[in-house]
């Protein structure tokens, strides 16, 4: 388990208290041990795409110039001092004070009042350190959104093959992986990073309840990305998956986040215990990219 910080910036690992195998307590809060390796990861792809983005968008002409961020679980949880959303606008702001740096727009969607309600409150307390007219532009790029994310995503559809950008996906039950269709096919160069919630898929994929749920294999498929990468292990309990979805094939080397194409044997094996049961993968079941 603890083997799992070494994904940790080595500068920003903390001690944390061990309870159970899966659990540590952080100022009175329960966190599952997969938090910070999560945001350790976050923070590492949200850094490479902005600055990737921002290269391209400042040298070619025909890009849309404006970044697009879509956040679907943009809340924060209680005690938790850091989340994609919180994580994205940070990393936006150091960038724009060293670099020359697009226009963006980031579209924070949550359907939890109080939880965007805290969110808000964090992202005032963050942007009024920046100086007046930062802190305009900020307030005017920043779209908070209340309401069922797909649904409030399906609004900026269709899309363009010249808008670049990120859309992440942080939930607590099934991914939008029928919304990440559709945005494949209508935003070729915005990314997609999930964190794949892969108990239950499994779980329901062959209920009866569920007709509408699909394996992982089944829903990765579907979305029109050149290039699947992934964190390398699944992190408790829940067995999360770290999953980006792309049309660039460089950020392994850019990231040093032990990040791998998926093309390999050994990520095929982390996907096949994304994908299957100890029972199917028991009878032969295995995932085949």
């Amino acid at each position: 388990m603890m083997a799992q910080l070494t994904l940790f910036p080595q500068d920003k690992v903390e001690k944390w208290s061990k309870i159970r195998p899966d659990t540590y307590v952080k100022n009175g809060q329960k966190t599952s041990a997969a938090t910070p390796i999560k945001q350790a990861l976050v923070d590492k792809i949200f850094k490479i795409n902005i600055r990737c983005v921002s290269a391209i968008l400042n040298r070619q002409s025909w890009a849309n110039s404006i970044y697009h961020y879509f956040d679907l679980n943009a809340g924060p949880e209680p005690g938790e001092s850091k989340n994609g959303a919180i994580s994205f606008l940070t990393e936006m702001i150091e960038h724009r004070r060293r670099f020359k740096c697009p226009d963006f727009k980031a579209i924070l969607i949550d359907n939890n009042k109080s939880k965007l309600e805290d969110l808000q409150t964090r992202i005032d307390k963050l942007i009024t350190k920046l100086n007046p007219i930062e802190e305009k532009y900020f307030n005017k790029a920043i779209v908070v959104q209340q309401g069922d994310n797909e649904e409030i995503a399906r609004q900026y559809l269709p899309g363009d093959d010249k808008t670049f950008g990120l859309i992440y996906n942080d939930p607590y039950g099934k991914a939008a992986f029928n919304l990440f269709t559709d945005f494949s096919l209508n935003y070729p160069k915005i990314d997609i990073l999930i964190n794949c919630n892969c108990v239950i898929l499994k779980r329901v994929k062959n209920s009866s309840a569920h007709p509408d749920y699909k394996d992982l294999e089944t829903y990765l498929t579907n979305i029109d990305k050149t290039y699947r990468v992934c964190s390398d292990r699944l992190l408790p309990t829940q067995q999360w998956l770290m999953m980006l979805l792309t049309n660039w094939g460089g950020y392994p080397k850019a990231t040093g986040m032990n990040l791998t194409p998926l093309d390999e044997e050994k990520w095929n094996t982390v996907l096949t215990k994304a994908n299957f049961t100890r029972e199917e993968i028991k009878n032969g079941k295995k995932y085949t990219n």
